[in-house]
């Protein structure tokens, strides 16, 4: 079998990240790697490496981060290229030696694991792979493969389209799952870009100068488009914009748009319930598609005690309610049976909407669920959320008083990247962030250590003020804690 050679380059999206010289231009085989037996070796980076077919590479991903992979081959050559990790859901993307999107996969192989299976090389070349989440979450170990070989069949991916700012164009994914668009943007440049489509449920990635993937999203309009909203662009260069469907091959026809700003111009953005749409009695059957959840509305009196379970056989279900005013009151995950959601005998205090927040646990598995609202005997009198302000750069050290949480609001723009991080000694922490629509963005637990959360870099599609809640992973997680919130310069 044809030998292929592996460069392995890791280029973190951090700003200002870099790497000790003394690891600049290592010649290719540098190492002696005889002795490593039959296992995957760890790949530091970035370091030159050269890989016969069969062999594995073990890397770590950073949170939020894409690391890129380059390999020579020649027109003709097959290969099948795999990525394993245990920690998170494996997504791969391939460009080709002129820079041009070739192909992606998320679930091609086992389980979460993504595979480009039997893929025709066209050119000869260097070829770049891009190894990531398919929703950055966490971050964590993978296992990179290569092998040569087998029947492979000609996939010929449609010319990149071309655009301008200002642009509103049309596509297809008849008889291919993803399209790219190419448009030149500069440091600086602050732009939106969107996908929608009334056949499908659209994703669109934004792809970087270098390879890198910069954004994502999936349903930031509502329904079934995406939007990436106020993207600060870092890079002066060609931007590859690919859109595809949530759920892999599919067909469809779908319009693109790209302006400056934070609005593209008679595309209006997702806008929350404000009218009940589920009343005490209901059973409601849902199809939950993307990460931003579903909103459900109701109206009750004060004084009223509430039921509310969210069943799944697809996905691991979550709840979390909002006051008529938009306040956070409380949140559940394992409540009810086996992984169901369940507020139970939840007495609300005013009389006006209140909205109720349908998630995945999880932020990348999804389908069917229930949803039942009951008008029940009241049970014990809810604890009292604890609300402050907190500001970029500031560090709060903090007491948990109730698992359901403290709330903290801070005044985000559209298109700011923040970090926040939850650090405890006494408790398991976790941590939800919402847009001012009470919309998640992110949510995490246990991303910093066994007890210590992190929201590494999460961009804001909006501007207006967010809410922090943090809280216990479960009942019974309280005690001391410190909050810390941070903007991405």
């Amino acid at each position: 079998m044809r030998n292929i050679r592996f460069l392995a380059a890791l280029v973190l999206l951090l700003s200002g990240c870099s790497f000790p010289d003394s690891t600049q231009g290592d010649s290719p085989g540098g190492s002696d790697d005889s002795d490593q037996g039959d296992g995957p070796e760890t790949q530091p980076a970035p370091v030159d490496v050269d890989l016969n077919s069969g062999d594995m590479v073990e890397a770590q991903l950073e949170h939020g981060g894409s690391d890129l992979w380059t390999f020579s081959g020649e027109a003709g050559d097959v290969v099948t290229l795999s990525m394993l990790s245990a920690d998170f859901d494996s997504f791969l993307a391939l460009f080709g030696p002129s820079g041009n999107y070739l192909i992606c996969d998320d679930d091609g192989g086992d389980d979460f694991n993504a595979t480009i299976a039997d893929f025709l090389l066209a050119d000869a070349g260097v070829y770049t792979l891009v190894a990531m989440e398919w929703m950055p979450d966490q971050g964590g170990t993978y296992t990179l493969s290569i092998i040569s070989g087998g029947e492979g069949s000609m996939i010929s991916p449609a010319e990149p389209g071309s655009l301008s700012i200002g642009d509103m164009e049309s596509g297809s994914l008849a008889g291919r799952s993803a399209e790219a668009w190419i448009f030149r943007g500069s440091m600086g440049d602050v732009v939106s870009i969107g996908a929608r489509s009334a056949d499908f449920d659209t994703m669109l990635d934004l792809y970087g100068p270098d390879l890198h993937r910069v954004a994502w999203d999936n349903d930031s309009l509502g329904d079934d488009d995406s939007f990436i909203s106020g993207l600060a662009l870092t890079d002066t260069g060609g931007y590859t914009a690919v859109v595809r469907g949530l759920l892999g091959e599919t067909e469809g026809v779908y319009e693109i748009g790209i302006a400056m700003g934070t609005e593209i111009p008679g595309w209006e953005a997702f806008s929350p319930a404000t009218e009940s749409n589920l009343s005490y009695g209901d059973t409601i059957s849902g199809d939950l598609m993307s990460a931003t959840g579903e909103q459900w509305v109701f109206s009750a009196s004060a004084g009223d005690s509430v039921d509310i379970s969210l069943t799944s056989n697809d996905f691991d279900p979550f709840l979390a309610l909002f006051s008529p005013e938009g306040e956070y009151l409380t949140c559940d995950d394992d409540g009810g049976v086996d992984l169901g959601a369940k507020i139970s005998g939840y007495t609300l205090s005013v009389s006006g909407l209140y909205t109720l927040d349908v998630l995945s646990y999880l932020p990348d598995s999804f389908g069917a669920y229930t949803l039942v609202l009951t008008q029940t005997t009241p049970g014990e009198t809810p604890s009292s959320i604890s609300t402050a302000e907190i500001v970029f750069g500031e560090s709060i050290e903090q007491q948990l008083g109730t698992w359901v949480g403290d709330v903290w609001l801070f005044n985000g723009t559209a298109g700011d990247r923040v970090t926040i991080s939850m650090t405890s000694e006494t408790f398991e922490t976790a941590l939800e962030l919402y847009t001012p629509e009470h919309l998640m963005v992110a949510r995490a637990d246990g991303g910093n250590s066994d007890t210590d959360s992190l929201i590494s870099q999460a961009r804001l599609p909006v501007t207006g003020v967010y809410s922090i809640v943090a809280r216990g992973f479960g009942p019974g997680q309280i005690g001391d804690y410190t909050i810390t919130l941070t903007k991405e310069s």
